[in-house]
């Protein structure tokens, strides 16, 4: 296995991502492409490209990283979906532990939710008897309240209709994100959507479920501000890991002209 100081230059590799990213505003085609450049590279490549994103790269306008969110989202997907193939994910994962990267390592090592909900949870019974058709065809509906009745629906051909709804409110969606129990597929689905998922409430309140995917409650960090980490590093209904990745989040601002190797040291005391 070769270590990930074998790989070429950093300022080249970045530069040569954001060249041909450059132009690319989308989030679908940003990732795509992304997902394109990275399913080319040698492990070694990638595996500096990630670790670079989660140091925080200098000169951003804010502490959210669109090519970070959209390495999230890769990272996300499976294989048969355009995400790396399993031998690739399997070398950079190699890499992080030899390194002893645990920044890195929790975004490729797969780990379960801190919670997770009923798998038989069902519609309210003010709408259970609604047949399903139904129920995705009345979530594009104008009556408010029985909009907040179908946003208990675990479908997410409701939920995905009711969050495109124009009538749905940001105070519904952070509602949405921040239900507990709620299913995976729900979070998944205000994840995906570009009106809610840039919105920052949104995004701490996913980052702050406990039921969330492991991966999106990383993803759903970027951007947060120190206080919303501080609650995330503190919060004992969260899975380890998400604490931990807060915990590196923070190590990284507090000292942003340290080494990597430093940072990661900071940020690896205990979470009690």
């Amino acid at each position: 296995m070769h270590a990930a100081h074998d790989a070429p230059d950093l300022s080249n590799l970045m530069s040569s991502l954001e060249h041909r990213l450059a132009h690319i505003s989308e989030p679908p085609m940003l990732v795509a492409s992304l997902a394109e450049w990275a399913r080319e590279r040698p492990a070694g490549e990638l595996y500096l490209c990630l670790q670079h994103l989660l140091e925080g790269r200098p000169g951003a306008d804010s502490t959210f990283d669109p090519l970070l969110e959209a390495m999230h989202r890769v990272l996300r997907l499976p294989p048969e979906a355009g995400g790396l193939p399993s031998r690739l994910r399997f070398e950079v994962y190699m890499l992080a532990t030899d390194a002893r990267d645990e920044s890195v390592l929790a975004l490729l090592r797969p780990s379960e939710p801190a919670r997770s909900a009923e798998d038989d949870l069902r519609p309210p019974h003010e709408i259970a008897e609604i047949p399903l058709g139904r129920r995705r065809s009345l979530a594009k509906c104008f009556d408010r309240r029985l909009l907040e009745q179908l946003a208990r629906d675990p479908d997410p051909e409701v939920i995905r209709n009711l969050v495109r709804n124009p009538r749905i409110r940001e105070e519904d969606v952070l509602k949405l994100a921040a239900a507990r129990p709620v299913a995976v597929t729900t979070l998944e689905v205000l994840e995906e959507e570009p009106r809610w998922s840039r919105a920052r409430g949104v995004r701490a309140a996913l980052a702050r479920n406990p039921y969330a995917p492991i991966p999106l409650a990383l993803q759903m960090q970027n951007g947060l501000s120190a206080v919303e980490l501080r609650e995330i590093q503190s919060d004992r209904t969260l899975h380890t890991v998400v604490r931990r990745h807060a915990q590196r989040l923070l190590a990284v601002r507090d000292a942003p002209a340290s080494s990597a190797a430093a940072k990661i040291s900071d940020a690896a005391r205990p979470i009690e």
